[in-house]
């Protein structure tokens, strides 16, 4: 019985030593995993980081030197056409002729506004990559972060890419959506035409108010920059934002799936630059 008891000790006390021994060793080695797991990290998100910059950057820099190069004959009829799509008939009718008059000033602010906007959608872009680029790797290959001790082929590496691949070009596309940047430009544009709602009632009682004479010119005057107005948004209907945000979504997706190689090579590189006989 004493024997019985003696022999228990000592397998329990060799299996709490096995034990310990493990956690030690997997403390040490842990450092190397994580290292290891880092560098694959740091290497897809800076692949998507590049991409992302240079598809944004060209369409970006294309539509500003558009806006900068029209003739300022068109430019004026251009923006008009454009910034009557963002309202989507959202503006109220008695407000909308209060500001007829003034709202060339806020139209020619446009290019201004489009340009704020459109560096705050690239940041919003670029500020979800590292959360998006844990998600997905974490999702299609959960074992990355014990790339350093367990063995993957290359083939595997190159199916889960690909996955991942999938997976932040189709957050990219939601991140520009959700932003909303058409409903952001008309908000500014409706800010600044409010400004000028107060002025414009304003201007219309002393405009009108000392005689006939001036009352009938006033009206003649805002018939025909009503009219000229309309007119001239009809010769030039486009609708180069959207355009724009079409271009920048469609040239991502073709953009990565164009360079996913370049990611999985990069990512063979982290894995086997260093003790490639272990795999």
């Amino acid at each position: 019985m004493r024997l019985a008891l003696i022999l228990s000790a000592l397998a329990t006390i060799s299996a709490a030593f096995v034990v310990s021994e493990d956690f030690r060793i997997q403390h040490q080695e842990q450092p190397e995993w994580d290292a290891r797991a880092d560098v694959i990290r740091d290497t897809v998100e800076t692949f998507y980081r590049t991409v992302v910059d240079d598809v944004l950057s060209t369409h970006t820099e294309d539509l500003l030197v558009r806006l900068t190069q029209t003739p300022r004959p068109k430019r004026l009829p251009l923006l008009r056409s454009q910034s009557q799509s963002l309202g989507n008939g959202k503006m109220e009718h008695t407000k909308f002729i209060l500001i007829c008059l003034f709202a060339d000033a806020c139209i020619a602010k446009l290019p201004s506004f489009i340009g704020h906007q459109i560096r705050q959608q690239h940041n919003r872009v670029i500020e979800i990559l590292p959360s998006t680029v844990d998600e997905a790797l974490t999702a299609v290959w959960p074992e990355y972060r014990l790339a350093g001790v367990i063995p993957i082929a290359q083939f595997q590496v190159a199916s889960m890419s690909y996955s991942i691949n999938l997976a932040v070009s189709h957050r990219l596309r939601q991140t520009i959506e959700t932003f909303n940047l058409l409903d952001r430009l008309y908000e500014d544009l409706a800010m600044c035409e409010s400004s000028f709602s107060s002025t414009a009632e304003d201007h219309q009682s002393s405009s009108i108010a000392p005689s006939n004479n001036n009352y009938v010119a006033y009206i003649a005057n805002f018939g025909y920059r009503l009219w000229h107005r309309f007119a001239q948004t009809e010769e030039t209907d486009e609708r180069f934002l959207q355009t724009y945000l079409l271009a920048i979504k469609a040239d991502l997706r073709s953009e990565l799936e164009a360079r996913v190689g370049e990611m999985v090579m990069a990512i063979y590189g982290d894995l086997y630059s260093r003790d490639d006989e272990d795999f």
